[in-house]
């Protein structure tokens, strides 16, 4: 039985890592389509279709109501919560760590995957999500294969969660691009 847990416990730690390296690879991705000037103005990328940017745009407005989602995982400091289902979330962390979040979201009203998710610290700083991570399990459940690239993660860098406390909000860009909904579960945390 002891044997069984650890090799759980070692599988699970295999798949987060495997899952980190393709958020890597997929930022990497990202990053150089913007440097290179790749972004057309619908705010696609030249990228591989697993990701996409979340731009901002002022004339993009918050839809009402909201769609279907789940915030999985925080990460701070090599620690992952399962949070799931929870509404609000509240961690300690240290100064000097970055947050990293990851589930799924999708735009329920096109019957297709979202076009993004960013996640908002303090109503003013904006960090756009790698999306369009494979998900089969979402389209599974969800009876619809076009909601499987709805995974997303989200890395919040340290220099954006100074000393103190601060709320994380989830924004869902619609798979048209006309607005977002505006996610009411959030992640507070306290940096210290």
């Amino acid at each position: 039985m002891r044997s069984e847990g650890l090799f759980s416990r070692y599988r699970l730690e295999l798949v987060v890592v495997g899952l980190a390296i393709v958020v890597l690879i997929a930022g990497f991705w990202v990053t150089q389509a913007n440097r290179h000037g790749d972004v057309a103005a619908t705010g696609t990328t030249n990228a591989p279709p697993a990701t996409s940017t979340l731009a901002a745009a002022p004339a993009i407005t918050v839809l009402p109501g909201t769609t279907a989602f789940s915030l999985d995982t925080v990460e701070v400091g090599g620690k992952i919560t399962t949070v799931a289902a929870e509404k609000t979330v509240e961690l300690p962390m240290t100064a000097g760590q970055d947050l990293a979040m990851g589930g799924w979201a999708v735009d329920v009203r096109a019957a297709k995957a979202a076009a993004g998710v960013s996640a908002t610290v303090d109503g003013t700083q904006s960090f756009a999500g790698a999306y369009g991570i494979a998900r089969s399990d979402v389209g599974t459940v969800l009876k619809n294969p076009a909601f499987a690239p709805s995974g997303f993660t989200i890395l919040i860098p340290a220099a954006a969660l100074t000393p103190g406390k601060h709320r994380i909000s989830l924004d869902i860009l619609s798979a048209n691009r006309s607005g977002y909904y505006r996610i009411p579960d959030k992640v507070d945390v306290t940096v210290k």
